[in-house]
């Protein structure tokens, strides 16, 4: 391996490593009084403003988000990765999704055990609630179609 390839890959684990450092500092300061006074204004807020059509709009926006959405975007752009030649971003995409959103979001739920509010819902889940699984799911797989994308057109195509 090139020299400055393992200072990149030095560099991207410090930078994860602090990362993760800063997010168990800023979560574990957090208390469940501090979380419900969180909570309540945001699914005040939401709670007053259903309707049928914005509930449509974003129950599409959360399948994009959901395990079965990110699945199939996944390994539907895997795949295409895959043909166009693309074999290292492609196994790229789908480790970082399935290692970043399955493996590391189960580790942290199980590490924070947060329950889920309750509230009125129109998605149902189960387990823990924090880190939000949608959200991390969404950040990894569209994060890293964000750098596919960027390095695809960096190497004229």
């Amino acid at each position: 391996m090139k020299r400055q390839t393992i200072v990149q890959w030095v560099f991207v684990l410090l930078v994860l490593s602090f990362c993760t450092w800063i997010f168990f500092e800023i979560a574990g300061h957090f208390n469940q009084a501090e979380i419900r006074h969180f909570d309540l204004p945001i699914i005040s807020f939401v709670q007053g403003n259903i309707s049928g059509r914005l509930t449509s709009v974003m129950l599409a926006v959360t399948f994009l988000g959901s395990v079965k959405g990110a699945a199939a975007v996944t390994l539907f752009l895997s795949l295409v990765l895959w043909i166009k030649k693309y074999r290292t971003l492609s196994l790229y995409l789908a480790v970082s999704v399935a290692l970043g959103a399955g493996v590391f979001n189960t580790i942290l739920k199980y590490i924070f055990k947060r329950q889920r509010p309750d509230i009125m819902r129109v998605v149902q889940e189960t387990g823990y609630s924090f880190p939000s699984g949608h959200s991390m799911g969404s950040m990894i797989l569209y994060g890293c179609l964000v750098l596919i994308l960027f390095r695809i057109a960096n190497a004229g195509g």
